[in-house]
């Protein structure tokens, strides 16, 4: 009896160790910044739809990495334990699984073909992006890469997978809400969706059957429930309904930094951040002239944020790794992430790229982005037009 109750005790000293001991080497939440109204979102079903605060040699300690807090699971702790280690590394299984938006993938043989793009994230300590290859805009991916180490020429091809762990997806179900990326920043449109993969139609009790919800300690809060008429809405199988949320709050404010979910008609949820050091793609129909540019320079919440996270941008490892976020962030908005690239490279600003807007300017299609000068220069931000075919410069300010 007494030697079961002591072997029962080490067990828990080693788990609350092992809980310990991984979450210390987490990054912590950067504190939240004021945020600046916006106007509200709309949603619509389409049939034909396919389905850190501190920096140390790139984006690994951002804030919007900590995802991985939230991945904590049974089997991963016991990965963890001294018994279960092997030649100080970890046991034969703990690299089979991943995960990524909230999806569980297992480990393929699959070698990355393609772009392969940065989407920001990481699990388990290694960075996850996900191809062009193989996989549809704005949908869940089927299939990402773990990469250790730092990152070789993001964006670009892949000519040998060396470094490169596929992963695909498994145990999706037939239903179920996805975001098109896990984190947006201020003033960047939250895009979500509920997917119907099975046969059977799901009805909604109306258009808009969500609501925006933020965790605030141990406990979620509704913060948006958007007014809809209620009419009984079908979603045939194969098809995607989608909705956007402009981060405004039923009381008029803006959301802070921090988690959020948006919570589809009471039975799918799929969560996300808004953090304060991840780039921002939008696109937009309106024609802008320079005056709206000018505008968008000096009101904008991008530019503040990133320069609250970064104080001193510097080209390198830190301004590829954003770049290659945005163009992950382009592609699975349906633009041409390598367009984008150019508009980037063709600006050649020597802050960070912080907010690309795609529109047109004066009446052509355009790349709108804006550079980060830091908290150390004045705002507004650098700002460039870029022709979205020819991808020279039009417009600076």
């Amino acid at each position: 009896m007494r030697a079961g109750v002591v072997a029962g005790a080490i067990v828990v000293i080693l788990l609350v160790s092992a809980v310990a001991s991984y979450g210390y080497r987490l990054p912590w939440t950067a504190d939240p910044y004021p945020a600046i109204g916006l106007p509200t979102g709309t949603g619509a079903i389409n049939p034909a739809l396919p389905g850190h605060t501190g920096l140390s040699g790139g984006l690994s300690s951002i804030d919007f990495l900590g995802q991985v807090r939230r991945q904590l699971d049974f089997g991963r702790l016991i990965s963890l334990l001294p018994f279960s280690w092997s030649g100080g590394g970890r046991s034969a299984g703990a690299g089979d699984r991943a995960r990524y938006l909230g999806f569980g993938y297992e480990r393929t043989d699959a070698s990355p073909q393609g772009s392969l793009y940065y989407t920001g994230e990481q699990y388990d300590g290694r960075r996850i992006y996900v191809p062009a290859a193989g996989n549809r805009p704005g949908d869940v991916p089927d299939l990402i890469f773990l990469k250790d180490g730092a990152a070789i020429e993001d964006g670009a091809a892949i000519e040998d997978g060396a470094g490169y762990t596929g992963y695909a997806i498994s145990g999706k179900p037939a239903v179920y809400a996805y975001v098109p990326y896990a984190a947006f920043n201020a003033n960047e449109t939250v895009t979500f969706g509920l997917a119907n993969d099975g046969p059977e139609a799901v009805v909604l009790p109306n258009a808009a059957p969500f609501e925006i919800r933020h965790k605030e300690g141990n406990a979620w809060r509704t913060v948006f429930y958007p007014v809809a008429a209620q009419v009984i809405t079908r979603l045939p199988g194969g098809s995607r309904a989608e909705w956007h949320w402009d981060q405004q709050a039923d009381d008029g404010t803006m959301a802070p930094p921090g988690d959020y979910e948006a919570r589809i008609n009471g039975s799918y949820s799929v969560a996300f951040r808004i953090a304060r050091d991840t780039p921002a793609v939008m696109k937009s129909d309106i024609d802008y002239d320079p005056v709206i540019v000018r505008a968008l320079a000096g009101s904008s919440p991008v530019p503040l944020a990133f320069g609250r996270a970064y104080p001193s941008p510097a080209a390198g490892s830190l301004k590829e790794d954003v770049a290659s976020i945005m163009q992950y962030k382009a592609w699975a908005l349906g633009l041409d992430p390598d367009r984008l690239r150019a508009a980037i490279e063709a600006a050649g600003s020597d802050g960070l790229p912080c907010l690309a807007l795609h529109a047109s300017f004066e009446g052509q299609p355009a790349w709108i982005v804006l550079f980060s000068p830091g908290t150390s220069a004045a705002l507004p931000a650098n700002v460039y037009v870029v022709t979205d075919a020819a991808g020279s410069i039009v417009y600076r300010a």
